[in-house]
């Protein structure tokens, strides 16, 4: 027999904030004396590439949104041009 000492449950931990959205975690079973944890590596490049990523679909959001309320043609057509830039 292995002790294990539990926090909580998945639902305890959701209620607290844990996966919210766009969060990276996973969840897997754990067995105690089987299961093997890898230490978490931080990646700054790739956390730097998905934030860069994301400012552009914000971008990308913000210009179709010009578009669709744009008033004259003239103001549509640029915030359609700054959406395939």
């Amino acid at each position: 027999m292995v002790r294990v000492n539990v926090a909580g449950s998945l639902d305890e931990a959701r209620r607290a904030g844990v996966q919210h959205p766009n969060c990276r975690h996973s969840v897997s079973s754990y067995t105690p004396c089987i299961t093997r944890t890898e230490d978490a590596t931080p990646d700054p490049a790739g956390y730097e590439a998905g934030q860069r990523q994301r400012t552009i679909e914000r971008e990308i959001r913000r210009y179709k949104n010009r578009a669709a309320a744009a008033i004259t043609p003239e103001g549509k057509r640029a915030a359609e041009a700054k959406v395939r830039q």
